[in-house]
């Protein structure tokens, strides 16, 4: 019979990772306390230490800021608005 695959909290996933990244135990330690395979804790403490850059990079962006796309359709709007009001006013007169 196969072994059915766990699905892990992000959260856990993170303690573990983190645990791992302190380096006070060794990571079959941190796998045998917690009941998952070697592997899984160090690719789990790959992928934060590979994401960890973004965290303080200049192209994140904030709560308040429009991503790109939305930009650019808003200018489009925008220019498309003009360019009707612009039609309407050669049409009347």
């Amino acid at each position: 019979m196969a072994a059915k695959y766990k699905r892990r909290d992000p959260a856990f996933k993170l303690k573990i990772a983190l645990e791992a990244i302190k380096d006070e135990k060794q990571i079959k330690e941190i796998a045998r306390e917690h009941g998952i395979h070697p592997k899984q804790v160090t690719e789990w403490r790959d992928r934060v230490l590979k994401s960890s850059s973004e965290i303080f990079s200049t192209k994140n962006i904030s709560k308040g800021q429009i991503d790109s796309k939305e930009e650019a359709f808003l200018k489009k709007i925008g220019q498309q608005a003009v360019e009707i009001d612009f039609l309407k006013k050669k049409l009347k007169t």
